[in-house]
């Protein structure tokens, strides 16, 4: 059984064995797509206009919004992408990934042309920190059950609506 099931399963016993308002529906408990803080630790020590490499700094690090968070990056020559982290499912969807997460580059290109190595080496150096984060024994995952795959927010908000 994956980490992130366990996780799911273990707030899920929590849930049940607490008291839950009758309005409270257990699928939006199960179908968490929303946090309230940006999850900076994935980055830590990194924090906003920090330097990643290649020219690349962080420029944002949204809340979980939609079932991802937004990491926005801007170039020294003034270009900016987002990278959307997702949960990961099965294999990588992404340019890189750690074990519970996939990074996909969300700039329109839909896998059309190759991701610039540049580029795609910062996003790999950022996935390889975000390991090393989780899986530290301090790390509070418990936030990341609001996460969903790449696959699952394409089904349920549309391509269109994720940009």
């Amino acid at each position: 059984m994956r980490r992130r099931d366990i996780l799911k399963q273990m707030g899920l016993g929590a849930v049940l064995a607490g008291s839950v308002s009758k309005r409270q529906s257990l699928e939006s408990f199960i179908l968490k797509t929303e946090g309230s803080e940006s999850p900076w630790w994935l980055l830590a020590p990194l924090k906003e206009g920090d330097s990643v490499g290649k020219g690349w700094k962080i420029e944002s690090l949204s809340t979980i919004e939609k079932g991802a968070c937004v990491l926005g990056l801007k170039h020294s020559s003034g270009e900016m992408t987002d990278i959307h982290i997702c949960a990961k499912e099965g294999n990588k969807r992404g340019v890189a990934s750690s074990s519970l997460l996939d990074l996909v580059l969300m700039d329109g290109r839909q896998g059309t042309e190759a991701t610039s190595e540049n580029l795609g080496r910062v996003v790999m150096g950022l996935a390889q920190r975000m390991q090393k984060n989780e899986m530290s024994l301090g790390a509070d995952l418990s936030e990341l059950t609001a996460l969903q795959s790449h696959d699952e927010r394409v089904y349920r908000y549309g391509p269109e609506n994720l940009g």
